[in-house]
């Protein structure tokens, strides 16, 4: 029988907490139900940090007081059990700290000063409700701003405040829009808001590459799939640290802070040159090889050419909707994105396009446009700027374009930062060049917030 060091020690972990709490606090028993007999009471919760991580806690209640909290082990996929780590067992301290409110303030002294007094829930409100009027009646109701944080707040709590804003008027900012909490390049790459692998599907990469995320500490429940992931392909962490998710990588890189664009570049770059993308992939399911004009830079539609302004007409699509140009053969063509078939569009290539007006303008595939951008990411100017051995990007950029499914994990701690969207657009280009898109184990994936549902909605 084969037991993995985790098995083995989850085992002995369990043994010893068993003998533990036998000892000292409580019976351990195997029926759950036989436990929960033995205390007040044993609530099934979920622990709420901001890590995405939204895992079980078992919390035994003791006189009204939580007295020990218990990782979970009834999720039905069994690599998921037990989930937790010692930030969630932590919460208690939030809970009872001695610095917790437990009822509404009112200051009474100058601004620092600490001084505040006890008040009632609803002198509170009328307090807050005035101040509110006194600021609308002065500089009106837009002077008034609210923010809304990540769903990990409540989706009630969160669409009472959404609602109250517009009902009053008041100015809304999104928590995205002022700390970047999750990444800008996501809606603008790929059309959402954000999207990553669960931790059970990282195993099924080959190659996996960090930036700026140190996994083993701040996603302890789901180190040991990381590990797992090592252990079938290779772990390669881009890091100015020698952090400890580096220390268990297969390769460490180590790169100037802010410097991640470069390297995203210059990496795609070597695929390209090496012609190491996958072909089809760029033709069916990216933007690619649609035409853009030189002259604008804006995507050439399909109104705009003689040949296709006709049947462009007959179409019948959304209004936030365009119709675009790709090259097939020797003929223009308007792109169908709900087409099936393959499309045959070409790749590469620079033409010249008479418009309705009679005007002739040069086009070009965005793959083209692409190479163009990356001609100035050669591999000693990538290295110079990264401060990265060339020899150890190219190898790294081989590896990975060749060993697929490729899984980018790129971290809070590097898109939290200037310039944070064009990093991602660059290093999103990586999976899209090799075709690691909706594939198990493919991607790119940015944890960050809590927005996984913690109750029953239907309730």
């Amino acid at each position: 029988m084969r037991i993995d060091r985790r098995e083995f020690l989850r085992g002995a972990a369990g043994a010893g907490c068993a003998l533990a709490f036998g000892l000292k606090f409580f019976h351990f028993s195997d029926d759950p139900a036989a436990y929960a007999a033995e205390v007040e009471q044993l609530v099934r919760s979920t622990c709420s940090p901001n890590c995405t991580g939204a895992c079980g806690y078992m919390a035994r209640i003791s006189n009204g007081r939580i007295s020990t909290l218990i990782q979970a082990a009834d999720y039905p996929e069994d690599s998921y059990n037990p989930r937790g780590c010692l930030r969630g067992l932590s919460m208690m301290d939030l809970i009872y700290g001695k610095d917790r409110l437990k009822y509404p303030l009112i200051r009474t002294g100058p601004r620092g000063s600490g001084e505040f007094r006890r008040a009632t829930w609803d002198e509170a409100l009328d307090h807050a409700a005035g101040r509110l009027r006194e600021i609308s009646d002065k500089y009106g109701p837009e002077a008034i701003g609210t923010t809304v944080q990540v769903p990990g707040t409540g989706y009630v709590q969160k669409g009472a405040m959404v609602a109250l804003a517009g009902l009053a008027r008041w100015t809304m900012h999104h928590g995205y829009d002022q700390n970047g909490d999750l990444p800008m390049f996501w809606p603008m790459t790929f059309g959402v808001q954000s999207e990553e692998l669960e931790s059970l599907e990282w195993i099924n990469a080959r190659t996996t590459l960090i930036f700026g995320s140190n996994v083993i500490q701040t996603r302890l429940p789901d180190a040991h799939h990381l590990l797992e992931a090592k252990r079938r392909g290779r772990v390669v962490v881009v890091d100015p640290d020698f952090c400890s998710t580096a220390a268990k990588a297969d390769e460490w890189m180590p790169i100037k802070a802010d410097t991640d664009a470069a390297l995203g570049l210059g990496m795609a770059r070597i695929i390209i040159d090496r012609k190491l993308y996958d072909a089809a992939f760029l033709q069916d399911f990216t933007d690619f090889p649609i035409l853009v004009r030189r002259d604008t830079g804006k995507r050439l539609l399909a109104g705009e050419v003689p040949a296709l302004a006709a049947d462009a007409r007959t179409r019948t699509i959304p209004d936030y909707r365009s119709l675009f140009v790709i090259r097939s053969g020797n003929d223009f063509r308007i792109l169908d994105p709900e087409k099936l078939d393959p499309t045959g569009a070409e790749l590469e290539g620079e033409y010249q396009v008479t418009l309705a007006d009679g005007s002739t303008v040069t086009v070009e595939t965005v793959f083209t446009a692409l190479q163009r951008t990356l001609a100035d990411y050669t591999l000693d100017k990538v290295a110079a700027i990264t401060g990265c051995d060339p020899a150890q990007i190219e190898r790294v950029t081989v590896d990975a374009a060749t060993n697929g499914p490729m899984h980018i994990i790129y971290g809070a701690s590097n898109y939290q930062w200037y310039n944070g969207d064009l990093k991602g657009r660059a290093l999103s280009l990586l999976p899209v060049l090799t075709g690691s898109i909706g594939k198990s184990g493919s991607g790119i994936s940015t944890y960050a917030g809590q927005y996984r549902i913690r109750f029953n909605v239907k309730s």
